[in-house]
């Protein structure tokens, strides 16, 4: 980089304003050693309490209209995705230090005699330190994983899943627990006068979240506050930036258990301002009854039943002026478990800021051991605003049909062993004319089909299977 001193600080010359990643890689791995070699020394006399740990996941999949309506004369993909991760962590009775470097990769993405590429990175990196009995702090990148994983979750089944720069207090009572935070993210124009990066996340959020279980009636509640970068072009050709925030309130779970059933509901609400500069007025309902029946207690044979309904509201294609967003955006959740398998709505961006959906669901799963299960779910797809006809004549605007699709989805899963599990699933997705006209794909095919083969290994880990709700 060159500098040319000015009568104000420094000017910077744009041509020479390049990073060689292969040098970032470089200093990547370094940071990591850096780091490993530093708890080596710090825990020499407690070993016990340093742990180093791998997870490898391998998925194959054959794909024709995942995520949007296929043509016909698409020919299916095949691809295999992998990620790889090394886990350190030290615990001891007043502090926690996690970290988590990952690979990302798809097979044959790089040729097999690449000298270095650039798919590795830090997922996680924290440190949490027991203020009092009660409380502690939480600082680094971290993974915000609560409540179902609707509003805030890992999104472990994507391979390069999700986590936050963030600063969180965390309280911990017997029948009430919460977490506090604080998370900013630097952009590189910041200092370097780079292009603006964060045009898909936040500049800025504050976050608050508390839940309580009282024997079998459970309530949580959060709110986050969400600072998007909004660039406005001035009469000189500068341009001016500001911050535009939209806030979400809401209650992620109320629930009741007895005797096997379960009922429960959500529901959230979003104002402020979106990143377009549009007044927010959004809503998010979910309602789920659930009831499990014990075959074989000793066995742990069980059958689970769930019917259900999401209601995500939307925007209104009728409406031209088009002055309020009122479509519902889930945001940081892991949307692949909630409204189908297939990806179509509210995964990579997919229908968001759109005519909003209702998801009415049945999913059935049946445990035939403490290894193995069978899932089977349904979804009916309807749109929650109107759906303007593109064919419509001036004047005589037209609506299509709310009905966007049904899909199916099966899955199963074994655990082999500690360290090893098989994960596997078919899913059919039936769009009809609304959707396929709403994704400007009229001519694809009406019925569109997705399924993998997954290898898990994680060793030691509760958690043996990925991506999947019941």
């Amino acid at each position: 980089m060159i500098y040319k001193k000015g009568s104000i600080g420094t000017t910077r010359h744009p041509q020479n304003m390049r990073f060689d990643v292969n040098v970032l890689s470089d200093v990547l791995w370094f940071r990591v050693l850096i780091v490993f070699i530093a708890i080596i020394i710090f825990t020499q006399d407690s070993f016990s309490q340093f742990t180093v740990n791998v997870e490898l996941l391998q998925r194959a999949e054959v794909l024709k209209g995942f995520g949007n309506p296929a043509k016909d004369t698409r020919e299916p993909d095949f691809l295999v995705g992998q990620r790889a991760r090394l886990e350190f962590r030290l615990k001891k009775e007043k502090y926690h230090i996690y970290m988590a470097v990952q690979d990302i990769r798809r097979w044959g993405t790089n040729p097999s005699v690449a000298l270095t590429d650039n798919f590795i990175g830090i997922h996680e990196a924290w440190g949490e330190f027991n203020l009092s009995k009660n409380f502690s702090l939480k600082t680094g990148r971290q993974e915000l994983d609560f409540d179902n994983n609707r509003f805030l979750g890992n999104v472990d089944w994507a391979l390069q899943a999700r986590s936050h720069d963030a600063i969180m207090f965390k309280m911990n009572y017997d029948k009430i627990s919460g977490e506090a935070g604080f998370a900013y993210n630097f952009q590189m124009k910041d200092v370097f006068g780079m292009p603006n990066s964060l045009t898909n996340s936040y500049k800025i959020a504050q976050f608050l979240r508390l839940e309580s279980k009282i024997k079998n009636f459970a309530i949580s509640g959060i709110f986050w506050n969400n600072g998007v970068v909004y660039e406005t072009m001035n009469p000189d050709s500068t341009i001016s930036e500001s911050y535009k925030y939209m806030q979400t309130f809401g209650l992620p779970n109320i629930s009741y258990t007895i005797k096997g059933f379960t009922l429960a509901a959500s529901v959230y609400y979003q104002l402020g301002t979106d990143k377009n500069n549009r007044p927010m007025n959004a809503y998010n309902i979910g309602i789920d009854a659930n009831y499990t029946h014990v075959f074989n207690d000793s066995l742990k044979n069980r059958i689970s039943v769930s019917v259900g309904a999401d209601l995500l509201s939307g925007t209104s294609q009728i409406d031209s002026a088009n002055t309020r967003n009122n479509s519902y955006s889930p945001l940081f959740g892991t949307n692949h478990r909630h409204n189908g398998y297939m990806d179509y709505f509210y995964v990579g961006g997919r229908h968001e800021n759109s005519v909003g959906l209702h998801d009415f669901y049945v999913r059935l799963k049946y445990d035939f051991s403490t290894r193995g299960f069978i899932s089977l779910n349904q979804h009916f797809f309807r749109a929650a605003a109107a759906i303007y006809d593109k064919n419509s004549t001036p004047g005589n605007v037209q609506t299509l049909s709310g009905n966007l699709g049904y899909e199916i989805d099966l899955a199963g899963g074994f655990v082999i062993n500690d360290a090893f599990s098989l994960q596997a699933g078919y899913s059919m997705m039936y769009a009809m004319e609304s959707l396929k006209k709403l994704r400007s794909l009229e001519t694809a095919m009406d019925i569109n089909h997705w399924g993998y083969v997954m290898l898990i290994i994680r060793p030691g880990k509760q958690r043996k299977f990925t991506g999947l709700k019941f």
